[in-house]
């Protein structure tokens, strides 16, 4: 799961929790969920520890490679 996805299943208020879980503002988690702004490493395991249903790898595709995929 993206933030993309869980904004769309739950809305904006799950992106406020998040954004208080992860000690970031729910603007920036916005811009990540449509795609206007990318998290760096450190912000992606913030939000991966905070929510086990985020992945790393749907977070930064281009960072991380699933596993079974050649790098």
């Amino acid at each position: 799961m993206n933030l993309s996805e869980l904004y769309q299943a739950e809305g904006a208020k799950a992106l406020q929790a998040l954004a208080v879980a992860v000690n970031t503002h729910p603007q920036y988690l916005y811009q990540i969920a449509t795609g206007r702004n990318a998290p760096g490493p450190k912000m992606v395991r913030k939000l991966v520890r905070a929510d086990p249903r985020l992945t790393r790898e749907e977070l930064r595709p281009d960072i991380y490679v699933e596993d079974g995929d050649a790098a």
